[in-house]
């Protein structure tokens, strides 16, 4: 079984020196700077204030808050500290994100027992996140005895909630048979509602715009809806697991993001080349424009799988002049990179799917 990444958000984590301006905000492509508006500047001095005055008085809502003030500055020890002293209040999110802390080793000890345990009591309480998260453990076997069945039990109770995460999760769950009958139909279904999720964030974040589009959360959901995006079309595209094959639906889906993203270009190129093997005039062509867009990306993971479908455009003569040499030569380059042969075109999809990242 292929082990899930439960944290493909995890580098993109906010740092906010407070008080001070810019703030560095970091992200998979490294670190870059935001400027606090001079407003958001003095309504946060403000707010801190009363966040600090409230939680040395036991409010365990405002020690939350503080303590996710202290989360996105990445000062974890004094988070992961707030956090507690609000979950031993039995407060819900504080449970979630102290739990959180304790799966990565942010402040405390890695712990995925110690995360579990959290997750577990704010679990239920009905903290979706939490749910998910359990989920997760569930499904790789992180701090519990792995059990796929109860992994999908803790995603559909999530997902009645609208979590993303665990929307998202749920359709991975019937697109690959994990814990469920594999189930294409099931799995575009859940791939949609992932789509329409509603983002989930510190409600007082919403008062920062900077902040808030900094929040590892905020920004994975954006993360997590283009992945749902992703799958979608190549179910529809492919036509995959009985789904009835729709190339314009596909097409629709991602055509804003395959003027951006490599890994949109390469979705939307192999669709177009099955499409040309089952006859469709053009397709041939539109693939091999839409891998060689993604062939010059930076990335090696894109333009090594982008070269590696170019070489077999090339080497039977699809979209493009039959040309043996340069398909040899693309299939170097590709296997150079880690993709050949030995690669199904589902583990490339899945690296497609996975590997994710918008800038």
């Amino acid at each position: 079984m292929k082990r899930w990444n439960l944290w493909m958000l995890l580098s993109l984590f906010a740092c906010m020196a407070w008080g001070q301006v810019p703030a560095m905000v970091g992200t998979d492509a490294g670190e870059r700077q935001v400027q606090l508006s001079p407003d958001e500047n003095k309504k946060l001095r403000k707010t801190l204030k009363v966040l600090q005055r409230k939680a040395l008085a036991g409010n365990a809502e405002a020690q939350y808050g503080l303590a996710y003030m202290h989360f996105l500055s990445k000062e974890y020890v004094t988070a992961a500290e707030l956090f507690e002293e609000a979950a031993r209040k039995r407060h819900a999110e504080a449970q979630q994100m102290l739990g959180y802390l304790y799966a990565e080793g942010l402040g405390v000890s890695q712990s995925y027992r110690e995360a579990v345990k959290w997750w577990t009591k704010a679990a239920g309480q009905g903290n979706a996140m939490a749910q998910t998260f359990l989920g997760y453990c569930y499904l790789n076997g992180d701090g519990v005895a792995q059990d796929q069945k109860t992994a999908v039990d803790w995603f559909m109770r999530a997902s009645e909630q609208s979590d993303l995460y665990a929307l998202l999760a749920l359709g991975r769950c019937y697109e690959q048979g994990e814990g469920v009958g594999q189930d294409m139909c099931q799995a575009a279904r859940y791939y949609e509602k992932a789509m329409e999720a509603p983002v989930r964030a510190l409600a007082l974040l919403q008062e920062f715009p900077t902040l808030y589009q900094c929040d590892p959360f905020v920004m994975g959901t954006m993360l997590d809806r283009y992945e749902a995006k992703l799958r979608l079309a190549a179910i529809c595209g492919l036509g995959k697991g009985g789904v009835e094959k729709d190339v314009s639906k596909a097409c629709a889906l991602l055509e804003d993001e395959a003027a951006k993203y490599a890994n949109a270009q390469i979705v939307l190129g192999e669709i177009y080349y099955e499409d040309g093997a089952d006859g469709t005039p053009g397709s041939y062509e539109k693939a091999v424009m839409y891998f060689t867009k993604a062939k010059t990306d930076v990335d090696d993971d894109w333009s090594g799988i982008a070269a590696f479908f170019l070489s077999k455009c090339y080497r039977f003569g699809r979209g493009v002049p039959q040309d043996v040499a340069k398909a040899d030569a693309l299939q170097q380059e590709a296997s150079a990179k880690g993709y050949d042969e030995a690669k199904s075109l589902d583990d490339l999809l899945e690296k497609v799917f996975t590997h994710n990242s918008i800038e």
